[in-house]
């Protein structure tokens, strides 16, 4: 396996040698966050590198490799899926240091994160995205 970064011999986090005349050697773990399944709706695109851009494309790709289907889903039970999911939330109610997330206008819980406005490029500090047309249309 190359290591084009010498990570396995730093010797403050790689691996160590047994001896001088010894190659280090030993294994690496590595370990990767979950994906999440909720908020999904704040998501623009889905599957470890993105491979899937909606939840629908996600839906029948898990049904026809995954569940081994010998069909694709119906566009209805493919909406029922993207229904179920996207309404699935989560969010902090309580922080040791803060105390309770909900209090003093704070809105620390799944209900107003559920209500929140997106749409992509909603986080952008150019603004929303606005196609060129529109833009010249409306001057």
């Amino acid at each position: 396996m190359a290591d084009p970064y010498g990570c396995t011999a730093d010797p403050a986090f790689g691996l160590t040698s047994f001896g001088p005349s010894t190659p280090t050697q030993g294994s690496v773990s590595v370990y990767r966050c979950p994906l999440p399944s909720t908020n999904l709706r704040f998501l623009t695109a889905f599957m470890w590198e993105g491979r899937e851009a909606s939840l629908e494309s996600q839906a029948v790709d898990a049904a026809l490799i995954h569940f081994q289907a010998p069909t694709a889903p119906t566009p209805a039970q493919v909406d029922q899926v993207v229904a179920f999911k996207s309404c699935l939330y989560s969010a902090r109610v309580i922080s040791a240091e803060a105390g309770p997330l909900n209090v003093l206008g704070a809105q620390g819980r799944p209900e107003p994160l559920s209500a929140q406005e997106f749409f992509v490029g909603i986080n952008d500090p150019l603004g929303a995205i606005q196609p060129a047309y529109r833009s010249i249309r409306m001057q």
